[in-house]
């Protein structure tokens, strides 16, 4: 009988040692509340290291799909929902996640949470962590807004690292980066601050029970503005592939572009 080397295998093997071992990730040290992500891992020593280790190689390097990280939380979901209504792309060739709802056991040990700052602190520790000598098959994008918070992202890709490149894909529509090894960047089409942008103004203006959509509110209550999660689940979800997708082909087509180029 042969051993399970899958990643689902891999992952509970790890957790069972992590709780063997009692580990507390909770960084109730004062000190340590104040440290950046980088320094965080640093500190780590043996097992506690060596997990974030594993979870890492797993996640981001030998992974199976084409996985993309996202900047705002309510981002995979779209892009999701434009994987399930086209015959250009296949859904299961893609993984979407965002470090606000997914991949808890990696990203909370090192205070990553989200938003574009937190994705410069992981574009630091990829560049610390990775020590694979197999070449990945599948890239790891993150995946930014057209925006000065998503320049940021680029920037700070630039500074950290010797191999990164630009290139523009879709006749110099697309932006997008190669950080190091199977880690790139792609930035949002047209000068759009956030994804929503990618459907018809028309829905942008809907309004749900007398409020107006703001890119801007992200869960917050409010009698006159609702926000991105209501937007999703109230307006693009039920009309499903009945409104103009056509944009988000642009996109996927990066992705599924930066991944055809990794196996050359």
């Amino acid at each position: 009988m042969g051993i399970d080397f899958s990643e689902k295998s891999l992952i509970g093997i790890a957790n069972h040692i992590k709780n063997i071992k009692q580990l507390d990730y909770s960084h109730t040290n004062a000190i340590d509340k104040d440290l950046e992500p980088l320094q965080i891992y640093k500190n780590l020593k043996g097992f506690s290291k060596s997990y974030i280790e594993l979870l890492f190689h797993i996640h981001f390097v030998h992974h199976s799909k084409i996985k993309i990280i996202c900047e705002g939380k309510t981002d995979p979901q779209h892009i999701y929902n434009y994987l399930r209504n086209t015959t250009l792309f296949k859904k299961d060739n893609f993984e979407l996640i965002s470090f606000e709802k997914h991949l808890k056991s990696f990203s909370q040990p090192l205070k990553i949470s989200g938003g574009t700052g937190d994705l410069c602190h992981f574009i630091k520790i990829y560049l610390e962590i990775y020590k694979s000598v197999d070449i990945p098959r599948y890239p790891t994008i993150i995946f930014v807004d057209n925006d000065p918070a998503g320049n940021n992202v680029f920037n700070c890709a630039n500074k950290n690292s010797k191999d990164y490149k630009e290139k523009k894909l879709l006749k110099n529509t697309i932006r997008t980066a190669h950080v190091y090894k199977n880690l790139y960047l792609v930035q949002l089409i047209g000068h759009y601050p956030g994804i929503e942008y990618l459907y018809s103004s028309h829905l942008l203006d809907e309004k749900i029970d007398g409020k107006i959509f703001n890119i801007s509110n992200d869960g917050i209550e409010s009698k006159s503005e609702y926000g991105k999660f209501i937007f999703f689940h109230r307006i693009i979800k039920p009309l499903g592939n009945k409104i103009y997708l056509g944009k988000f082909r642009y996109l996927c087509f990066s992705f599924y572009q930066i991944a055809k180029n990794l196996k050359k």
